[in-house]
């Protein structure tokens, strides 16, 4: 219901409410998390999602500094960097790679701003596409990326 009616500013007036949300949110508290079982947390993080998560109500951006890191994988020397016993071939060589700063969500896109994005036609819409690939696509192409780069406004 929350939810629901999120759309017109709907806020329950108990004030139990509040005090429920904030505990949900302590679900994301890395050492309090450890000590719950997995499907106590994936309960409270849908309930958290239900309600409204306070954290996605203001832009969470990150900025990543400019600055150098090693890109790629290799299997071959665990003494070498970014070893990995898994790698495919395909991510070789391993090679350093400068990137200028940027921004990142602090949190996964969520399915409702996923939605958003969609119905404004983010697809056909070149600003969101700054960093290159508008127009290759109209719709989703296979799974959609857990996390988005900032390289306009949303």
């Amino acid at each position: 219901m929350v939810r629901d009616l999120n759309p017109i500013g709907y806020k329950p007036a108990d004030p139990w409410y509040e005090t429920i949300v904030q505990s949900a949110l302590g679900i994301f508290d890395a050492e309090k998390a450890c000590s719950l079982d997995f499907t106590v947390r994936l309960e409270a993080a849908e309930a958290l999602g239900q309600a409204g998560d306070p954290r996605l109500r203001e832009a969470s951006w990150i900025t990543i500094p400019a600055g150098p890191f090693w890109m790629g994988a290799q299997k071959h020397d665990p003494s070498k960097v970014n070893y990995d016993p898994e790698a495919q071939e395909h991510e070789s060589p391993v090679h350093q790679v400068h990137l200028d700063a940027y921004q990142i969500g602090r949190y996964p896109v969520t399915v409702e701003e996923y939605r958003k994005f969609v119905e404004d036609d983010g697809y056909s819409n070149p600003e969101w596409w700054k960093i290159g690939g508008f127009g290759k696509t109209k719709k989703p192409q296979g799974g959609t990326s857990r996390c988005c780069i900032r390289t306009g406004r949303w």
